[in-house]
């Protein structure tokens, strides 16, 4: 009885709970913040379900309209920019136009989203990321992206990596220059971006 009750328990806390990763880098030359950002398959493949009634695999075999439709989940679901801008409910069609499709690749269980934020003027203070919802305590109300864990909140972690085009002349830029991450919840979808000191 106790031996069931451990597996158990142990199943549903090493069941995982809705997460993204994304890898940020401020590209100084180009004026673009680089992300790689991974998603779980399924939580990709519910993403384009919000968006498209297209069938998920026609898709993905056809790169221009999977670019299109990649682009329009990012803008709704991912934003740069200064706090006062973070606040709005929706972004404004130049600020949408800023997103550059780079590519997607697959690595198990998960993809890789790859694309770049144009911010001509300057790098952005903060992040706007609302990939997941909070898990609702309602069993008929729960969201696939959730994974309905009541006991984990979704979390999209942010590896800031140091700037692309650093000089590495300073003896010390090691120090200075580390990743370093920070997390955003459906609690805290807007975030500041401590940047590596330039």
């Amino acid at each position: 009885m106790i031996g069931s009750m451990l597996v158990l328990l142990s199943s549903m806390m090493l069941h995982p709970a809705a997460e993204s990763l994304a890898e940020i880098q401020w590209n100084a030359q180009t004026q673009r913040i680089e992300v790689a950002l991974r998603l779980r398959a399924a939580d990709e493949q519910h993403f384009i379900r919000s968006v498209s009634a297209r069938d998920v695999e026609s898709l993905m075999e056809d790169g221009d309209a999977f670019e299109k439709l990649a682009i329009s989940i990012l803008k709704r679901r991912i934003g740069f920019g200064n706090l006062p801008d973070m606040k709005k409910a929706k972004q404004s069609a130049p600020v949408a136009a800023q997103y550059h499709w780079v590519g997607r690749r697959t690595e198990g269980g998960h993809v890789w989203w790859f694309f770049e934020f144009e911010s001509p003027e300057g790098r952005p203070s903060h992040v706007r990321c609302t990939l997941f919802e909070k898990p609702s305590p309602k069993a008929g109300q729960r969201s696939v992206s959730s994974h309905d864990h009541l006991h984990a909140s979704p979390v999209s972690t942010f590896l800031v990596l140091p700037d692309a085009d650093a000089s590495k002349e300073d003896g010390d830029a090691d120090s200075v220059n580390r990743p370093h991450s920070f997390i955003v919840t459906p609690e805290r979808p807007v975030t500041l971006i401590e940047w590596a000191a330039a």
